[in-house]
């Protein structure tokens, strides 16, 4: 088992972890929210558990806008929402083509 000394810390706060870094507060929220850098919440504070540190820093990463957070990824419900959207844009097209048809005496 692992003595823990009481100068050793478990965790830091994100904007120690940034400083760290050499990087803002915000892009680590990013690499928290993306996933790629865990993280755990203590009450309303977020922070890092250096080993979590450790092993997000021997891995080469692209910058968090270009990755995809879980709450991004889509949903049945998505996808139930635009089959919708497309359903309607597909009526309203038959509608506008029947109503052209019929003003102007085209033929359907």
């Amino acid at each position: 088992m692992c003595m823990l000394h009481a100068n050793e810390r478990l965790a830091i706060s994100v904007r120690e972890a940034a400083q760290m870094l050499s990087v803002s507060p915000r892009t680590i929220q990013k690499y928290i929210t993306a996933g790629l850098l865990p993280a755990r919440k203590i009450g309303h504070r977020t922070v890092v558990p250096i080993h979590s540190l450790e092993a997000f820093l021997r891995i080469d990463h692209t910058s968090p806008r270009h990755h995809t957070s879980p709450k991004e990824k889509h949903t049945d419900n998505d996808i139930g929402r635009w089959t919708t959207w497309l359903g309607l844009g597909i009526a309203v097209g038959k509608f506008i083509q029947v109503a052209i048809s019929f003003f102007y005496g085209g033929s359907e």
